[in-house]
């Protein structure tokens, strides 16, 4: 797994799509994707490939200033670059905001893609 370097297992949810999963139960402190999270991820890759960009899931990144990134689906075409992020779980304004600046610093556009209401829009 990319989160524990920890062994995997592959799984496929109620709909059919096939992912991977810890092993076993250890150490690792990441919390697990539900199916929903997953399915969502593979819609955005499915929906990136049909408008002719290059998509992946779980893409790692290093902005120009060394600040580390992981996104849900980072899709390419040439020199753009574009992550989705399937943020279902809580997250503080704060962490969106400074994942989002991790984003900007390496020139990558970001589409946030939110359960919860009331996330403040701000042109930054």
């Amino acid at each position: 797994m990319p989160c524990c370097e920890a062994a995997v297992i592959l799984k496929r949810s109620v709909n059919g799509i096939q992912f991977f999963a810890h092993k076993a139960v250890g150490s690792c402190e990441s919390k697990p994707e539900t199916a929903e999270h997953i399915e969502l991820k593979m819609m955005a890759v499915r929906a990136a490939r049909a408008a002719g960009w290059e998509a992946t899931t779980e893409v790692d990144g290093i902005s120009p200033s060394g600040m580390e990134w992981r996104a849900d689906v980072l899709a390419t075409k040439g020199d753009l670059k574009r992550a989705i992020e399937v943020q279902w779980s809580g997250q503080t304004s704060e962490e969106t905001l400074a994942r989002q600046a991790r984003y900007v610093d390496s020139d990558v556009v970001c589409l946030w893609l939110f359960r919860q209401p009331g996330f403040p829009v701000q042109a930054d």
